[in-house]
């Protein structure tokens, strides 16, 4: 009980910081160990507190409550602690598990595709824009400046140039008649 009163501060810490989550747990505990204190005689508790002489019952009770409040935090402590102590040893057993690594890996992966579509269809749908764009006649500077207004993309001229040189070669050169009136468009 000594050392309890002499960490009454930390242990008064402690319960604040975890009050919200833990409040029943350390009132439950708190009577169990206000039951196996109760017992105590004044003798006892005057050993720890020599005032104790002028106390009245009821600031013995009041005390002896206390002291359960604090045993209570005091147990609930070294439960927190030694359910972290288990835990870190319980992730380097999954570390050291290999097949765990591979499933996490696997899930990572799987997690990573399921957006894939997503951005991969709005790209698709974006190219589709541009290369409809392209087929009208425009050229890469009202290209650019349509994806700015339009999207909010800045995008470089040479790179667009770059890109629509790629997309038009796959496509098998059908707007390559409007990429010859840009071209001569864009050298005068």
């Amino acid at each position: 009980m000594r050392e309890l009163l002499e960490k009454e501060r930390e242990l008064l810490s402690v319960f604040r910081k975890y009050l919200p989550y833990e409040k029943g747990y350390v009132l439950s505990v708190m009577e169990t160990r206000l039951k196996e204190i109760s017992h105590l005689s004044i003798s006892s508790v005057k050993e720890l507190i020599p005032e104790i002489d002028s106390y009245t019952n009821f600031q013995k009770a009041n005390f002896l409550r206390y002291l359960a409040f604090l045993k209570a935090i005091y147990e609930y402590e070294r439960e927190l602690k030694r359910l972290e102590y288990e835990e870190r040893d319980m992730r380097l057993a999954q570390l050291k598990d290999e097949r765990l690594l591979n499933i996490a890996r696997a899930l990572k992966k799987e997690s990573k595709r399921g957006r894939k579509p997503q951005k991969r269809l709005k790209l698709e749908r974006l190219k589709g824009e541009i290369l409809r764009l392209r087929q009208e006649g425009l050229g890469v500077n009202l290209i650019a400046k349509y994806l700015w207004h339009t999207h909010r993309l800045k995008v470089s001229k040479p790179y667009l140039w770059k890109i629509l040189k790629v997309w038009e070669s796959r496509d098998g050169g059908a707007t390559t008649s409007s990429t010859r009136r840009t071209r001569s468009y864009h050298s005068t």
